[in-house]
């Protein structure tokens, strides 16, 4: 049976042995066959065919990811264990960080987006604030001087519904000196 396409002899290269057995470098030459024909026709898939599906590929590509962290989590943690040993990790760190954040912001400031001012949301803008403190400010005032009058005027009804006392001007009086008069000094005359 003849092949449906020329062949044509070529140089294949053998990598030989096993691990230990020396086998570094191409040990032996060997003639083969390649074919000179032409390509395939575009409906058939030149390759290996897929094993897995490329959800199914994900999943074992994260998979192993994750045994490779457990195995190594240990060692992992030795080394950054070494590198926060340095004295200037933590300046390092923060300005690196700093960076990252400072670029990740631009790109966003770049592409059009738009921060959230800092601070307590506003409701109004400062002119509008302002009018209602003042206007809250004058009611306030209002209601405390017309309490401050009324309070007056009944100070006022109430000392001259009141008659004052009487003070007694007699000294042998005994409510004399219990009406808040000290008692005279009389200089003795001798």
């Amino acid at each position: 049976m003849t092949p449906p396409f020329f062949v044509q002899p070529t140089r294949i290269y053998i990598y030989g042995g096993r691990k230990g057995e020396g086998a570094t470098a191409p040990e032996q030459i060997m003639e083969g066959t390649a074919s000179t024909a032409p390509a395939a026709p575009a409906s058939h898939k030149r390759g290996r065919p897929a094993i897995y599906s490329a959800e199914e590929r994900l999943a074992r590509v994260r998979a192993s990811k994750a045994k490779w962290r457990e195995q190594n989590r240990d060692a992992t943690r030795a080394k950054e264990a070494v590198q926060r040993a340095t004295p200037d990790f933590r300046e390092r760190d923060r300005q690196r960080r700093k960076a990252l954040y400072r670029a990740k912001r631009q790109a966003l400031l770049d592409a059009g987006w738009l921060p959230r001012r800092v601070g307590r949301p506003r409701l109004r803008t400062p002119e509008e604030a302002a009018e209602i403190h003042r206007r809250g400010n004058r009611a306030y005032m209002m209601r405390r001087r017309a309490r401050e009058r009324a309070q007056k005027a009944l100070l006022e009804a109430e000392s001259a519904a009141a008659p004052e006392p009487v003070r007694s001007s007699d000294e042998n009086d005994p409510l004399f000196f219990s009406q808040g008069v000290s008692k005279p000094i009389i200089p003795s005359s001798t």
